[in-house]
């Protein structure tokens, strides 16, 4: 969940949850496999696949609706706040707000670079004018995690000795071929 990756951070930082950055709405097509969706919705999966920021799925919400859901979320959070502020969300709701931010097209927001774990800075202006740059977007906060991160992830999860030592023995093996 969102509460325990902002718990992961190691900070002493109080979690708190805010509805309003929760992932994108899927409406009906919550929970349903791509060929599902694609029969039973043929002209709306058609007409996403055209124009995937703007349309959203029946009951649900666009990229674009879910963009602006965050905006109203974080200028909500920062007039409570004084200084910098972490928030923890969800890709899909990032991308909606940081594909208008470059300047792009709506359509264009899986072309937003946010793998898992990434971090997106936001700049936000005493007008509350949002910017981010491409190059802050989607940034690993480590090349690969080390092995403070590893162990307090584990312990955390509450991992088996054996899937321990399975760990211990792929990264022996991956550094052996990395040289």
């Amino acid at each position: 969940t969102v509460r325990e990756t902002a718990g992961l951070t190691g900070s002493n930082i109080p979690v708190e949850v805010e509805e309003e950055l929760t992932e994108l709405d899927a409406g009906l097509w919550e929970n349903l496999e791509f060929e599902e969706i694609r029969q039973s919705f043929p002209e709306l999966y058609e007409q996403r696949g055209r124009a995937l920021g703007t349309t959203a799925p029946p009951g649900g919400e666009s990229f674009l609706e879910g963009g602006i859901r965050l905006k109203k979320a974080l200028k909500k959070l920062l007039s409570g706040t004084e200084g910098d502020l972490a928030v923890v969300t969800h890709s899909g709701v990032i991308r909606g707000l940081v594909c208008p931010l470059l300047g792009w097209n709506i359509d264009r927001v899986m072309e937003v670079p946010l793998a898992f774990g990434t971090i997106t800075q936001l700049m936000v202006s005493e007008e509350d004018v949002f910017a981010v740059s491409y190059k802050e977007t989607g940034v690993k906060p480590l090349p690969y995690p080390d092995d403070e991160w590893c162990s307090r992830l584990a312990e955390r999860m509450g991992l088996p000795e054996r899937v321990l030592a399975h760990e211990a023995a792929v990264s022996r093996l991956a550094a052996g071929w990395a040289g």
